[in-house]
């Protein structure tokens, strides 16, 4: 929004409210707090954030901020751990 605000000149909230007056969905900014939950529950099932967020319809950025709000902690990058044999 940023970007097309500047572009033309105007104010972001003047992009948001022309695009929502054009009946264009916008995402949601936050989670509530049921859905920061939901999100933590299916993240610490071993899904990634990827997989999370597809099925909440959000980012995955938005999923890693839900998880930590939550109290969670991120795995590393790549997947599940690998232990030693």
């Amino acid at each position: 929004m940023q970007q097309i605000a500047e572009r033309f000149g105007v104010h972001r909230t003047t992009i948001t409210q022309i695009a929502t007056n054009a009946g264009v969905k916008m995402r949601s900014q936050t989670l509530s707090l049921s859905a920061r939950a939901k999100a933590r529950e299916l993240y610490d099932a071993d899904q990634s954030l990827a997989q999370v967020a597809e099925q909440l319809g959000v980012s995955p950025s938005a999923v890693r901020s839900a998880v930590l709000s939550c109290g969670g902690t991120l795995r590393p990058p790549g997947g599940r751990s690998v232990l030693s044999a």
